[in-house]
């Protein structure tokens, strides 16, 4: 067996306490301040879409060339944007905390800070799962509710 007080390193298990610390902490605050990046509304994605479409009709009655789709957007789309990565970076550090923790478990180090260590890990993973279950949750509902507000609607009177 492997003994943390006969070897020299012994502090993975707090490792992995601020790794579960940190992760945990970036998770509910990126959660409670909402999205951080900017997403076009309808009405704007609307409008570009409507202006494309009318410079590519209005070059087809002029017999020009059609523009690229190219030339059309200037703007290249980010393949990650900035929440995408926060919630990437908590999900990793969560995992962190808890390879740290099962180290420390196994190299009988410290059992409190191992044992806070897996626990920070497993709840930064499980917020966010918790977090887009209970919005899957919610939109069922909301259709549930329409349908059965329909068939309310539709029933015959007697």
């Amino acid at each position: 067996m492997v003994d943390a007080n006969k070897t020299g390193f012994k502090h993975y298990g707090w490792i992995g306490f601020f790794c579960g610390a940190l992760a945990l902490g970036l998770s509910i605050i990126h959660f409670y301040t909402g999205p951080l990046v900017k997403e076009p509304t309808l009405g704007e994605t609307a409008s570009a879409k409507m202006t494309s479409m009318k410079q590519k009709a209005v070059s087809l009655f002029k017999k020009d060339k059609p523009q690229s789709e190219s030339q059309v957007s200037p703007e290249p789309e980010a393949r990650w944007n900035l929440d995408e990565k926060l919630d990437l970076s908590a999900v990793i550090l969560g995992f962190l905390a808890l390879v740290f923790a099962s180290i420390a478990f196994i190299r009988h180090e410290n059992i409190r800070a191992s044992g806070i260590a897996g626990a920070f890990g497993v709840g930064t993973i499980l917020f966010q799962f918790i977090n887009w279950a209970i919005a899957f949750a919610a939109v069922i509902l909301i259709i549930g509710i329409t349908f059965f507000k329909l068939s309310l609607e539709k029933r015959p009177t007697a």
